[in-house]
This record gives structure tokens, sequence and C-alpha cells, in this order.
């Protein structure tokens, strides 16, 4: 009786971890940091969509804004962002809207543009005034003065009947072709969004 109740010797020769379980926590290990960057990467790429639908929304508010009020708006790009221009019949010249809804607006994150008008690609970089001093679409002498504000002049223009420039605007997040959106527009219908991925 007593033999049964005598405690088992605990076994001192136990081996450690062997090289193929090290191995095995090592790739487990780099498989959850790859899929921390990936899930990173992918809230990037959805904040930059709700970016460009931000921007969708916003054309299709100033169509709206220009039908029931009756007057001519133009939109004004850049890698930056946009902004929101008024043609003024007075004095035959746009000037900047700086109220809510329509009011200019600063992309986020790092976005690249390419805007196509009649299949020609217009350049979206810094734009140059008359007497060659720099300007960009958001910052600067437009926010000034008047007298810099009268030479802004719209990429796209929206009459007061609703209709706009027919448009195809391509935006991706700079140093990231994977994906692309796109908002385009024949003139006359709604404002597309299209989201294109490209394979690597």
């Amino acid at each position: 009786m007593s033999n049964r109740l005598r405690p088992v010797p605990a076994n001192h020769h136990q081996a450690g971890f062997t090289l193929i379980e090290i191995m095995l926590v090592v790739v487990i290990i780099g498989f959850m940091a790859g899929m921390a960057t990936l899930a990173i990467g992918g809230n990037e790429h959805r904040a930059f969509q709700s970016e460009v639908q931000a921007l969708q929304l916003q054309l299709k508010a100033a169509q709206d804004d220009a039908f029931f009020q009756q007057r001519t708006l133009g939109v004004k790009f850049s890698n930056k962002g946009y902004e929101f221009l008024q043609y003024r019949l007075g004095s035959k010249s746009w000037s900047l809207l700086k109220t809510p809804p329509l009011q200019a607006r600063q992309f986020e994150l790092p976005t690249a543009l390419e805007l196509t008008l009649n299949g020609i690609a217009l350049s979206l970089e810094t734009r140059v005034t008359d007497d060659n001093s720099e300007i960009d679409a958001l910052g600067g002498e437009f926010n000034k003065d008047q007298e810099s504000e009268e030479k802004a002049v719209p990429d796209l223009v929206i009459l007061a009947n609703g209709e706009m420039s027919a448009f195809n605007l391509r935006l991706n997040l700079s140093g990231s072709a994977a994906i692309e959106h796109r908002l385009h527009s024949d003139g006359f219908s709604s404002i597309d969004h299209q989201v294109i991925r490209h394979e690597r």
C-alpha cells in the first residue's frame, strides 16, 4: 500500500525548447508583425478613400448650391487640396469662398492628383502668378489680399443650371500606386467614383 502512495520522482533530465520550437515561435512573431503592418496600411487606404468620398460629396454640394443659388462656381485643385470659387459678374473675376461647406480643404494624407479636361492633363503643382511669384491653390497669396485673390482661375466650372466641366480626376496616395481612385463626370450626369486596384 505504501508503495502506491510513494511520489514519482521528477525527471531532472527534461530538455528545454528544441530548435524547431524556437524557429516556429520566430515565424509566428514575424507573421503577426506582418499582419500588423498590413492592417496599418489598410487603415491608411481606408482613410484616403474617405477623403476622396468627401471630395465627391462636396462637388455634388457645389452643383446643388450653384443651381439653388443661381450662381456660377468653380473648383481649383492642387496636390495639397482644393478650394471653391464664385464668379462675380460685376468685377468679371473669381473670388474665394470661405464659408462652410464650400471652403478650402487640405488633404490629410500625401496625395498625388492628375486632372484631365477635354483629353488634356493639367499640372496641379505650384501655380505661378503673372508676376512670377509662386502660389499654391490653398496657401498662399490667394488668401492674403484681394488683388491676388482676383487672379484665381478655377480648374472646373459649375454653371447655375447644375452642369459642370467634363473631367476625370485620378487620385492616389503619394508613393503608392497600388490603389487608385477616379472621380469623373461628363458634365451632365452625376459624379462617379471608381476604385481601381493595380496588380503589383
